[in-house]
This record gives C-alpha cells, sequence and structure tokens, in this order.
C-alpha cells in the first residue's frame, strides 16, 4: 500500500502534492533598473497544470536585491487587453506580508495561497517593485509576454496604458500548483 493511502487509512493526512508548472534560468547577470514599476506577466496556459493552490519562487538580479510592494495572481480576462485580469486578483503573501525584501542573489517562496489555478486560461502574476534603483530580472521565454507601468497599478482588473518588454519574466522564477 502507498505511503499515501496507509496515512489515510489510519486517519493521517494526505502529503501535499506540489507540482512545477513552470521553472526558468534568469539570464546571467539579467537585471534593470525597474523600481516604482508595476510588471504582468502573462504566462501560457500551455505552461500549467490544474490545482487548488499556487505557490511562487522570486530571486532578485545578481547585483541587487529587490522590495516586492505588492504581488497578485488571477486568470486572465476572455476578452480586452491580455494583461487584464477576469476579476478581483488574488494576493500572494510572503510570511504571512503583502510585500517582502529579497536580499542581492537570493530567493524566496511565496505562501501557499488559495487560488484555484485552471489550466485552459493564461495566468496574470503583477508585481509592484516599490524601491526605485533595484534590479528585476530578465529573461526570454517563447509564449510568455510581460507588461509594465510605472506606478503601483497590481490589483486593477481593467488595466490600461502598459508597454511590453522585449523579457518574458521578471520576479518569479518558479511557479508551482497544489494538484489532486
Amino acid at each position: 500500500m502507498a505511503i499515501q493511502q496507509i496515512m489515510l487509512a489510519q486517519g493521517g493526512a494526505a502529503a501535499d502534492n506540489w507540482v512545477t508548472a513552470a521553472q526558468w534560468t534568469k539570464e546571467a547577470g539579467s537585471g534593470a533598473s525597474w523600481g516604482g514599476f508595476t510588471f504582468r506577466v502573462v504566462v501560457p496556459a500551455s505552461a500549467l497544470v490544474a490545482g487548488s493552490k499556487i505557490r511562487l519562487t522570486c530571486q532578485s538580479s545578481d547585483t541587487s536585491g529587490c522590495t516586492i510592494a505588492a504581488m497578485y495572481v488571477g486568470a486572465a480576462a476572455a476578452s480586452g487587453d491580455d494583461y487584464d485580469f477576469a476579476t478581483t486578483p488574488t494576493p500572494v503573501l510572503f510570511s504571512g506580508s503583502a510585500s517582502a525584501a529579497i536580499g542581492a542573489a537570493s530567493s524566496l517562496v511565496s505562501d501557499p495561497t488559495t487560488f484555484t489555478v485552471d489550466a485552459s486560461k493564461p495566468l496574470i502574476i503583477s508585481t509592484y517593485m516599490s524601491v526605485a534603483g533595484r534590479t528585476a530580472n530578465i529573461t526570454t521565454l517563447a509564449g510568455w509576454v510581460t507588461r509594465y507601468k510605472s506606478g503601483n497599478d497590481a490589483a486593477t482588473v481593467n488595466a490600461t496604458g502598459y508597454s511590453t518588454s522585449a523579457y518574458a519574466a521578471n520576479f518569479v522564477t518558479k511557479i508551482e500548483v497544489l494538484v489532486p
């Protein structure tokens, strides 16, 4: 009998089954000064798996730390801009806080966030980086799109005025989903 089945038969809880939906490596020496900007990464549905919770690994650049003032996840809207949320986005927390500081060349994993990941719809990860002069990671990923805008617009559902970045990811370097 499998360990999980034995635990359930004995009244114990099943072990969490976190699956890496997407993971990438930042480009060597990458980083650009993006303090005071909101980023919206549009993660294609093809990079996702369905599940009931999500957690994100965030990483600073090699040369400078970063401060995340707010981070949200949500399904992409069926119409409108590709970076619009379908409904009010879900906040992502770090040790129970909406903000987090990450030292240079360091990473931090978010708290597990209750959010139903629908692998048939793109996912939006919206991050506001508050501290000017800090750097964000850059990388290029086929099919991924990153939008950016000055100011804190991280929680806006029907957003406007974003520009397109030539790079496809910023602070988040890994997406994990809790699957049944």
